[in-house]
């Protein structure tokens, strides 16, 4: 069995491209039940990701783009 959290929404990025080993900050809304990012349409390993909240409560994801990562949705 498995849950299906709401799915993040209003998602944008940046920087908008990226190599392997940068770091890209993700925003939007639902973002704090975020488990995995991957790249690449899904294809890539994990990334690595720390969430962060501001202090207006606003949830953002900053992922480091993993080795294995192709060009592609996130």
């Amino acid at each position: 069995p498995f849950t299906l959290l709401g799915l993040p929404t209003g998602l944008d990025f940046t920087p908008k491209t990226a190599r392997v080993g940068d770091v890209i900050t993700l925003t939007g809304q639902g973002l704090s039940s975020v488990t995995e990012v991957k790249f690449g349409d899904g294809t890539s390993t994990a990334a690595g990701f720390q969430r962060m909240t501001s202090t207006g409560g606003v949830v953002s994801l900053a992922v480091t783009v993993p080795a294995n990562a192709t060009s592609g949705p996130i």
